[in-house]
């Protein structure tokens, strides 16, 4: 959460109350100060706001004009406690306008802390991929910041000076210039997240419906992205364990039939504009067919898929309507069968997602009626998402699987040569499939197209790998999906994402805490000083998984600034591996029967691929008094990093009027109580609670 000064958002003064504000206005104030949100007052005081998602369904739907929400949320400058428990409790709130007793607009808290991050960031020389995505990259345009803090100059100087010693060609641009960057540049970057929601409002509402989302990406955004792992080395990791792995490509060829679905494409482009988030009402009747009536293109083909974005992996929000549903990153497959020994898993965006068709006409739910009615006892899931390389292959390899699963993988639509796979443009190829059944790609496709694609996976499928004698749900402990990765996922997607090149230790002792730091307490402090005092470097692995009060990125900040001076400390996220919902989800539900299992299997991977891998010699974990389960964790981590040989240490936790020093009890604190917040935490994490200026 970032606190932004009112003079840097875009604010419009109205002479009188109106219900509806017109596009020119609200181009205007983007234009001057791009925001995800823009605000109006009246009377000296906060009249209401419209957010970029106004404006998209405005234009969605053809309007000209936006209805401002004047019944928003608000608060005062110092209930930043309050509003974070508002963020963390509304995933789709991403801004809380600020104002003072009088009810006048002061400035906004907003989600998004890209400047917080970047501002400690130092991953220019310790990723090994970089120059490895400058390859397939190589024209970037930045975009000029509008209005900028000094953070936010700072940080676009540093970028352009970096990505060009990288060996990317970068230019400067100017927000205008964006649209025409699209045709010679093979990304268009952003500052931060407000500056890119704000760019796109704007593109919208003068009717361009070209804007590339996987091509605008912000900063923080191409952290990730630049850690490009080579996938074919880990999708034939997978298959040594005994787990399939079947492409999904689009392999473009000069055959007259792709050559007419070229032109249709160009056609449909022309026609109804390049915008994808919806089914252009003039397409729905053929796109649904028999399926179609206006009420169910509407529900159907207008639905918006919201993504829920962790630093290092990303899923599909939960919902649960009528004809979508999804829970933990999952989308409903209708059919699966309940005692299933072996499953089949969807990876990947579009064609896995389904965007444009309901639950029961999606690949997965098609593959697996054409499985039941066959007599194949396999459970087929979708976990398609729209995500980065990088996090997709996270999202794949942080999947507990086993032996006989199988992963069917769509991969920015590529092929390798070692690992199989299905050329969705063959299949349409070979059934003469019309235009009409797909919006601009082979990958977003109606239900006809989807029935073609699962028959031919499970035709693919069938011979040699689908085991019909699986059907059995032996889910004993050598049976089990497990998450325990080969070393060669653990060193291509987190150690050489962060620690590639590190210089030497200057002695043999290397120590390691982890913390979630919830905030950054002076009992965290006193942890890592007492490690350090006894070590030759100190290691802090930060939790990444966002379910905090206090974001990733702030308790990261938090750590980084609190640290940084006191001797060779290095302070990374904890990555794919560690404390997320995938791989100890007993930690987040607090199911203690499973709670042992799950720690056991992450600190074997971190004592057994990590930890060598970095040289540390000894864990410090802090003592629990007060916390039986975390007491047992810690007897956990002790009896795993023993066998391991790695040494634990558990240091007293730090007391204050004799009661030890606790996360918790800073997050009751309120607005009035800063003599107790000041004794709690360090200085510097106390400037982060109250919001960077900007």
């Amino acid at each position: 959460m970032v606190y932004i000064q009112k003079s840097f958002l875009p604010v419009v003064c109205l002479s009188e109350p109106i219900e509806e504000i017109g596009f020119p206005v609200l181009r205007d104030a983007l234009r001057q100060h791009p925001s995800d949100f823009v605000y109006f007052e009246y009377g000296q005081k906060l009249y209401g706001l419209i957010s970029m998602g106004d404006i998209t369904r405005a234009c969605a739907n053809e309007k000209q004009s936006v209805t401002i929400n004047t019944a928003c949320s608000r608060v005062k400058k110092d209930d930043y406690i309050l509003a974070r428990k508002l963020f963390l409790n509304n995933v789709r709130l991403h801004a809380l306008p600020v104002v003072d007793d009088s009810g006048a607009l002061l400035g906004s808290f907003s989600r998004f802390d890209d400047l917080l991050f970047l501002k400690y960031w130092n991953g220019w020389d310790h990723c090994r991929f970089i120059s490895r995505y400058a390859g397939r990259k190589q024209r970037i345009a930045l975009v000029q910041p509008v209005s900028p803090s000094p953070e936010c100059s700072r940080q676009f100087e540093i970028w352009f000076e970096k990505l060009s010693s990288k060996g990317f060609h970068c230019e400067k641009i100017t927000p205008d210039q964006v649209p025409d960057a699209y045709e010679c540049f093979d990304l268009v970057l952003f500052t931060d997240e407000d500056q890119r929601r704000g760019a796109r409002a704007v593109f919208l509402m003068e009717g361009r419906f070209n804007y590339d989302k996987e091509r605008t990406l912000t900063f923080r955004d191409m952290t990730r992205a630049m850690c490009e792992a080579p996938a074919e080395d880990i999708f034939l990791d997978l298959q040594s364990r005994g787990i399939k792995v079947l492409m999904l490509s689009m392999e473009w060829t000069d055959s007259e039939y792709q050559k007419e679905l070229l032109r249709y494409f160009c056609e449909r482009s022309e026609r109804c504009g390049n915008d994808l988030e919806y089914v252009h009402p003039e397409e729905a009747p053929l796109f649904y067919g028999s399926f179609y009536s206006e009420e169910y293109a509407r529900n159907v083909g207008k639905h918006m898929f919201l993504t829920e974005k962790q630093v290092s992996h990303t899923r599909l929000k939960d919902c649960n309507d009528q004809y979508f549903h999804i829970s933990e990153g999952e989308r409903l497959t209708v059919g699966q069968p309940e005692n299933a020994g072996s499953s089949i898993f969807f990876f990947g965006p579009c064609a896995c997602i389904g965007p444009y068709v309901e639950d029961r006409h999606t690949i997965e739910s098609f593959l697996q009626q054409i499985l039941n009615d066959e007599g194949y006892l396999y459970r087929v899931v979708n976990y398609g998402c729209w995500e980065d390389p990088y996090s997709e292959l996270i999202h794949i390899t942080s999947t507990p699987m086993k032996k006989g699963d199988v992963a069917v993988v769509f991969f920015e639509g590529r092929s390798f040569p070692s690992v199989e796979n299905v050329d969705l443009l063959q299949v349409l190829e070979e059934n003469r499939v019309p235009g009409e059944w797909m919006l601009n790609l082979p990958a977003h496709a109606n239900a006809c197209v989807h029935r073609l694609y699962a028959e031919a996976i499970f035709n693919r499928l069938k011979d040699g790998v689908l085991n019909r004698k699986t059907g059995s749900a032996d889910l004993s402990p050598q049976k089990k999906r497990v998450l325990f990765p080969r070393r060669i996922a653990v060193e291509y997607l987190y150690l050489d994402r962060y620690f590639w090149k590190l210089p030497p230790a200057k002695g043999e002792r290397i120590a390691n805490i982890g913390i979630n730091g919830n905030p950054f307490t002076r009992g965290h402090l006193h942890l890592a000083k007492t490690a350090l005092a006894h070590s030759d470097r100190l290691i802090v692995l930060v939790l990444e998984e966002e379910l905090s009060l206090f974001d990733f990125t702030e308790r990261y900040a938090m750590a980084c600034a609190a640290l940084k001076d006191l001797g060779d400390v290095i302070v990374v996220p904890s990555g794919p591996f560690l404390g997320t919902r995938v791989t100890n989800p007993a930690y987040y539900t607090k199911d203690e029967t499973n709670m042992e299992e799950n720690a056991e299997n992450e600190f074997r991977v971190f004592g057994t691929l990590i930890a060598p891998a970095l040289e540390i010699t000894t864990c410090y974990l802090g003592e629990e008094p007060l916390n039986p389960t975390m007491t047992r964790f810690n007897q956990i981590v002790e009896d795993v990093l023993g066998k391991c040989g790695i040494e634990t240490i558990v240091i007293p936790r730090k007391e204050l009027n004799d009661t030890p020093v606790s996360a918790s009890v800073v997050r009751q604190l309120h607005s009035d109580q800063m003599e107790e917040l000041e004794a709690l935490v360090p200085p510097t994490t106390l400037e982060i609670i109250l919001g960077v200026s900007l």
